[in-house]
């Protein structure tokens, strides 16, 4: 993302401060966001408003990220550029694979290789069960005609990692940090550790089948398509 100033960011100048021990909130405030997301209820509002207002004061205590867009980090669409792809989808997405990552290891079918095990655990369950998008003049190619004002969802899991998708701007930032992440902490003595059981206290999955059922028909009714 290029936006003014980003080349004088030095984000590992503030590397050294550590978590704050009082924000567990934080980690407990995207449980409610995915409680949404998964159509499992209604999240607590206060809660992620909390996460909201630590987010701002967080940019606000780093002055190189501060400095970027300055008193503007208060808006919606400002603060939801560090607040969405880098907590709320990261927390969610990592948490989805590490259930999936205790499976393996539980039947001892974890590579030598760990990113081979980690694209093997996308690939069993992708994170994003469904992904859709507007295609408001269509798409004509390879004999595929798909009309203008056409909404598209595409379930995740049929595809795997050496399948070639591309979602343009809109694609997730978080996605490096992500796996950089996955990479850094997934090691095997890990992964095969008695204590790695990261489906205990997982809530609110949106991948059983018959809340994906519910997300298309919701998405479906919202974007009032009618038959073709």
């Amino acid at each position: 993302m290029d936006f003014p100033g980003h080349k004088s960011m030095k984000l590992a100048e503030n590397s050294e401060r550590p978590f704050p021990e009082n924000a567990k909130f934080v980690c407990d405030a995207t449980w409610e966001w995915r409680k949404e997301l998964a159509l499992k209820g209604k999240g607590d509002v206060q809660l992620k408003l909390r996460l909201v207002e630590w987010t701002v004061d967080q940019v606000k205590a780093t002055p190189c990220l501060c400095d970027v867009f300055g008193a503007k980090w208060s808006e919606l669409e400002y603060f939801s550029l560090l607040l969405q792809p880098f907590f709320i989808s990261l927390a969610i997405n990592v948490s989805d694979v590490d259930v999936t990552l205790g499976s393996l290891a539980q039947r001892q079918l974890i590579d030598t290789n760990l990113i081979d095990t980690i694209n093997k655990a996308l690939d069993m369950a992708h994170p994003f069960v469904i992904a859709g998008r507007y295609l408001e003049h269509g798409l004509v190619m390879d004999g595929l005609n798909i009309a203008l004002g056409t909404q598209v969802f595409i379930p995740m899991d049929i595809m795997t990692t050496d399948n070639v998708i591309r979602f343009g701007a809109r694609k997730c930032p978080g996605q490096y940090q992500g796996l950089a992440i996955m990479s850094g902490l997934f090691q095997k003595h890990i992964l095969t550790h008695a204590k790695f059981q990261p489906a205990v206290n997982h809530r609110h999955s949106g991948r059983d089948i018959l809340d994906v059922i519910k997300m298309v028909k919701r998405q479906w009714k919202s974007f009032c398509i009618k038959d073709m």
